[in-house]
């Protein structure tokens, strides 16, 4: 496992991670615990997952420094854009010799960076997790190619809906996730009003 590859903020992780999305929060320090053991360093959370707190108890014991991590997430959780410029400038002067391309990379990006500090923070953490979409084109992706090809579009879409359909075909996972969407569907009412149609169960 040391194997690494380089992103583009200059810094180098492992190759082989080990990810921890749809693991319940209640069983995620054990399991990340379990993997840490072996060797695994490259260890995958977001907020979206809702298990971060375990992961970072299961991280803490073993010594692993989060390093400028911890010290960037005022940026971005700022309330305004001139809370995050304050903060950037705080974190610049700490990381600025010790990560130069780090502060570059944020620098370079600030102008795209900004308009996303004037949503509502529910909305902040859809847009941060792309997790539950990249599953779902996954799953699209999947039922497409072992199809191959369609006489028509209206063919195609059949796919596409019976594809969605089979992620959830109890039910129960529809009503968990009106209950974890609650919040985030308020703001983007708010944000977007007029723009949302509601459903009506049957």
């Amino acid at each position: 496992m040391e194997t690494t590859i380089t992103i583009s903020s200059g810094h180098h992780i492992p190759r082989l991670g080990f990810g921890t999305y749809q693991i319940p929060p209640r069983d995620t320090e054990q399991v990340a615990t379990e993997a840490l053991q072996p060797g695994y360093r490259h260890i995958d959370t977001a907020s979206y997952y809702r298990n971060e707190a375990g992961v970072g108890a299961a991280v803490r014991p073993c010594g692993l420094v989060l390093d400028s991590s911890k010290d960037l997430k005022p940026v971005y959780t700022a309330p305004s854009e001139a809370a995050a410029t304050e903060r950037f400038l705080e974190f610049s002067e700490k990381w600025a010799n010790k990560y130069p391309a780090v502060i570059k990379l944020w620098s370079d990006a600030w102008a795209e960076m900004v308009p996303f500090l004037s949503f509502d923070v529910e909305i902040r953490k859809v847009i941060c997790s792309t997790n539950a979409i990249e599953s779902v084109n996954a799953r699209i992706r999947k039922a497409v190619r072992a199809r191959g090809h369609f006489p028509n579009e209206a063919a195609a879409l059949k796919c596409v809906y019976m594809a969605l359909m089979s992620l959830d075909p109890t039910g129960k996972g529809r009503r968990r996730w009106t209950m974890r969407w609650k919040a985030p569907l308020n703001a983007f009412q708010i944000a977007f009003e007029g723009r949302l149609t509601p459903t009506t169960s049957h």
